[in-house]
């Protein structure tokens, strides 16, 4: 895609982002997300005529964009070049919001093997929220957690495992 960025109009952007939204509709729509929770977010990337770097800029609204990229431009490098700017690629954000008001609390049923290595091996429902400080292991029934020496993990109220630096 290459077009003079000022002499874009509503109707060009329109026609690249178009199948480009409706593409991660349906790919969202596949994982759940119903279509009023989806936001996009429509980006142009833009560089100087013979250039190959370029900036990436939100391109809404399409006017004034070469203007802006003049503006990007300076702020990130110090100047501006007395060129045209071209709009070089067509870049498309796509967010389902959560379908769920509050993550259900995970499953606690874990077996912990008996183990006579350094480390200490921790069953999830195990840790309470004073939390155990690491090197150690806790186990889940779908996941494994590594706590690092200089952290520490505890559980939360609703039972999700928490880890902090250690003061």
């Amino acid at each position: 895609m290459l077009a003079a960025a000022d002499a874009l109009d509503a109707a060009r952007v329109e026609a690249t982002f178009e199948p480009l939204e409706a593409r991660a509709r349906e790919e969202l729509a596949a994982e759940g997300t119903a279509a009023d929770r989806i936001e996009f977010r429509r980006r142009a990337g833009c560089r100087y005529t013979g250039q190959s770097a370029s900036l990436e800029l939100d391109i809404e609204p399409a006017d004034g964009l070469a203007e802006r990229f003049h503006a990007a431009h300076e702020a990130a490098f110090g100047h501006r070049l007395d060129l045209p700017v071209e709009w070089v690629t067509a870049r498309l954000d796509a967010r389902g919001t959560a379908r769920l008001d509050r993550v259900p609390p995970p499953d606690d049923s874990v077996q912990v093997p008996d183990d006579d290595g350094d480390l200490p091996l921790i069953a999830r429902n195990a840790v309470d929220e004073s939390g155990i400080e690491g090197p150690a292991i806790v186990l889940d029934a779908d996941a494994t957690t590594w706590v690092a020496e200089g952290w520490t993990a505890r559980r939360s109220p609703d039972g999700h495992l928490l880890l902090d630096r250690s003061a």
